[in-house]
C-alpha cells in the first residue's frame, strides 16, 4: 500500500489485529517537495467537473508539460477534457 496521506500506523494496526493478523511493517520513503500553486474559481460554477476540465486545458495551453493534480472524479474529468480538447 502506498499513499502520501494514509495514516500508516492505523492501517498497520487494523491489519495486525485478530482474528487474522498479518505480519507487517511500515516502510517510509521520503519524497521530494515541489512547489504547489492552488487556484480557486472567482465565482461558483454549476458544473464543477466541466469547469475543472476547461481550467486544466487552459493551463496546459499556457504552460506546456506542467504536472497538474485535480482531486475528485478523475475519470469523468479526463473523459470530459478529451471531448473539449478535440472539439476546440
Amino acid at each position: 500500500m502506498s499513499s502520501a496521506t494514509l495514516d500508516a500506523t492505523a492501517f498497520l494496526e487494523f491489519f495486525s489485529s485478530p482474528p487474522d493478523p498479518i505480519d507487517s511493517i511500515i516502510v517510509s520513503l521520503e519524497g521530494r517537495a515541489y512547489p504547489v500553486h492552488i487556484a480557486y474559481l472567482e465565482e461558483p460554477t454549476e458544473d464543477y467537473v466541466r469547469k475543472a476540465a476547461e481550467t486544466v486545458l487552459s493551463i496546459h495551453r499556457q504552460v506546456r508539460f506542467t504536472p497538474l493534480l485535480i482531486c475528485e472524479i478523475v475519470v469523468t474529468l479526463c473523459s470530459m477534457a478529451k471531448g473539449i480538447f478535440w472539439s476546440s
